[in-house]
């Protein structure tokens, strides 16, 4: 059985610090989350999460991007359209 539901998190236009604000949570509570999972792995295996050490780059490259973006909107004076859709599969 696979069942799949989407749901709009972020939709609309945004000032560049709320965009900032709301990503950078968002981006830095995941990263956290998989420093702890990692932290955890290591103190319960002696090994390291490879998943979590891979999520951990990828999460960290993707907030420098968005960084980035951020940094020109404000240097133009310019808005963001943001939208950020979430989708949830139950798989078998």
């Amino acid at each position: 059985m696979q069942k799949e539901e989407k749901y709009q998190i972020i939709k609309g236009e945004f000032e560049s610090s709320d965009v900032k604000s709301i990503l950078f949570n968002f981006l830095t509570n995941k990263i956290k989350f998989h420093e702890m999972r990692n932290f955890s792995s290591l103190e319960r295996n002696g090994q390291p999460d490879e998943i979590s050490l891979n999520s951990i780059e990828r999460l960290s490259q993707i907030k420098d991007q968005v960084d980035e973006i951020i940094l020109e909107a404000e240097k133009l004076n310019k808005r963001l359209n943001v939208l950020a859709e979430l989708n949830i599969q139950i798989i078998d």
